[in-house]
């Protein structure tokens, strides 16, 4: 049996694990001639669940907006006492890449052909 090593740090274990998914996927592209990568790096950032951004979301999107606990109990219905402490959140961002960014500054109504 093999056993895999848990990283000591894991956040900065799944950040590299998302950025080369993301870097080294070959979906990442525009498909054009150039083979030009759609998407820069990753942004990625984690947050507790207990962070009052979540209520926050609620009052100024409406009340249909669930924080992460919500989600949770709703899908997992049959565990127990959970609080927002015990939940980080995950969010990674594509951002565009430089040469997107450039040509759209150049557009006045529509996205490039790059965008």
């Amino acid at each position: 049996m093999t056993i895999i090593e848990q990283p000591k740090d894991r956040a900065t274990w799944l950040e590299s694990a998302i950025k080369e998914f993301i870097n080294k996927s070959l979906e990442n592209s525009l498909r054009n001639k150039e083979n030009e990568k759609a998407w820069a790096e990753p942004l990625v950032e984690f947050l507790s669940g207990e962070d009052i951004l979540y209520q926050e979301y609620k009052e100024h999107i409406g009340s249909f907006y669930w924080t992460p606990l919500e989600i949770f109990t709703k899908t997992f219905s049959q565990v127990k006492k959970v609080s927002p402490d015990q939940f980080t959140v995950i969010s990674w961002i594509l951002p565009q890449t430089e040469a997107t960014k450039a040509d759209n500054r150049k557009e006045t109504f529509y996205p490039s052909d790059r965008g």
